[in-house]
């Protein structure tokens, strides 16, 4: 058996139906621990890793992980 929306839904109804589903096959799957939130301050953005070993921090690189390692540069790199 697989879950599924109730006849008749329709808009809001229907899309947070099919969101549960979606959570649902995810965790039945193994797969929801993969669905992360951006470690980048102030992204409020959530990705699914897609990375080998499951432990990518930001939602894009050359966005988000590319400003952060820049920020860590620069702090490295600052005199005293």
């Amino acid at each position: 058996a697989r879950p599924a929306p109730a006849p008749g839904l329709a808009g809001v109804d229907l899309l947070v139906a099919e969101v549960g589903r979606v959570v649902l096959d995810a965790v039945a799957a193994g797969t929801w621990p993969r669905l992360k939130a951006c470690a980048a301050h102030g992204c409020r953005w959530v990705y699914y890793d897609h990375s080998p070993g499951g432990r990518s921090r930001w939602c894009t690189m050359g966005i988000c992980g590319a400003r952060a390692k820049m920020r860590a540069y620069r702090e490295r790199r600052r005199p005293g």
